[in-house]
């Protein structure tokens, strides 16, 4: 709330800029800030607006940032990074590299599971 074009205050640390948190501000709700959290299946990123937001976030295997899901893949909205992770397209999960005899490929990491398992694979794109 402080942290805004109304009120004087300045920020002497380096880690806590206007220009990080325009990269940080919750794109849904506009409202919120995004920040890590950990929780029973490990770290994310969740919006601080969490009485109306229910804006979650992976997080980058590459830099640690918050990552925004597309369709079948996560992009990092780190601007340094733009690493991109693939995910399942049809639950969600991460996809990850698997061989067989007819090569590497990509499958659902929900393949195992004993409930709610995914068999979704796809090829690596060369």
């Amino acid at each position: 709330e402080l942290v805004n074009d109304n009120y004087p205050i300045q920020i002497a640390s380096t880690l806590f800029n206007k220009s990080q948190l325009k990269q940080r501000e919750c794109s849904t709700c506009s409202d919120g800030l995004i920040v890590p959290k950990t929780g029973q299946y490990g770290d994310y990123y969740s919006c601080t607006n969490t009485q109306i937001c229910e804006t979650k976030l992976r997080v980058c295997k590459s830099c640690s940032g918050p990552s925004v899901d597309k369709n079948t893949y996560s992009q990092c909205v780190n601007t340094e990074c733009k690493m991109q992770h693939p995910i399942c397209e049809e639950c969600g999960r991460e996809m990850r590299k698997r061989k067989s005899k007819h090569g590497e490929f990509l499958g659902c990491s929900g393949f195992a599971l004993k409930e709610d398992n995914c068999k979704n694979t796809r090829k690596i794109n060369a």
